[in-house]
C-alpha cells in the first residue's frame, strides 16, 4: 500500500532499498534469498523505528497513548488540527537546528500541553542525549498530572523502538 513519508526519510539507505524493490518482501528475496516471517518482521522494526524517528505524528499515533477524556482504556494520542498547526512550528525550528522557543497562551483542554511533553518526550527518545525537560504548571498537582502521562507513554513503548532488549 502506498504511504507518505517525509523527505528526510528518502535519504536513508534501507529505505531506499525497500523503495527501489517496490516493498519490503522483494527487498529481503533480493538482499536476502528469502523472505521468512522472522526477517521481514525484523526489517518492518527497522522501517517503523526509522519512520518513528522522522515522523513525529506518526509516532505519536501508533505508539503514545494518553489517558480518554471520556474513560476507559488510554487511547492513541492523534493530533487535532491546532495541534498539527503547534507541531509544525516546533518542527520548523527543529529542522532549522534552532533552539524551540514557543510562547503558548493557553486554552484549556486542546492539548497544547500533552503535544508539548510528548514532543520533547520524542526528542528525547530519537534525537537527544542528556535533554531535559522542565514541567511548570500553576500548581504541584496538575505538573504530577503531565509527569505521569510520561511514565505512562513510556510504559508501553515497545523496547525494541528505541533499540532496548525486549526484557
Amino acid at each position: 500500500y502506498d504511504m507518505n513519508l517525509p523527505l528526510p526519510m528518502l535519504k536513508i539507505p534501507l529505505v531506499k532499498e525497500i523503495l527501489k524493490h517496490g516493498g519490503i518482501d522483494l527487498f529481503c528475496q533480493t538482499r536476502y534469498g528469502e523472505c521468512t516471517p522472522e526477517l521481514r518482521n525484523k526489517i518492518i522494526r527497522q522501517f517503523y523505528r526509522i519512520r518513528a524517528k522522522h515522523d513525529f505524528c506518526f509516532c505519536a499515533y501508533v505508539y503514545f497513548q494518553i489517558k480518554n477524556k471520556e474513560g476507559g482504556k488510554n487511547v492513541h494520542f492523534k493530533l487535532t488540527y491546532p495541534q498539527r498547526y503547534l507541531c509544525s512550528v516546533f518542527e520548523e525550528m527543529r529542522l532549522a537546528e534552532e533552539a524551540i522557543r514557543v510562547i503558548l497562551l493557553k486554552a484549556r483542554q486542546w492539548g497544547g500541553s500533552t503535544l508539548t511533553q510528548l514532543y520533547i518526550a520524542w526528542i528525547q527518545l530519537f534525537w537527544k542525549e542528556g535533554w531535559y525537560s522542565v514541567i511548570v504548571a500553576q500548581d504541584a498537582s496538575t505538573s504530577r498530572k503531565i509527569k505521569a502521562m510520561y511514565s505512562k507513554m513510556l510504559e508501553v513503548l515497545p523496547p525494541w523502538l528505541i533499540d532496548c532488549p525486549d526484557d
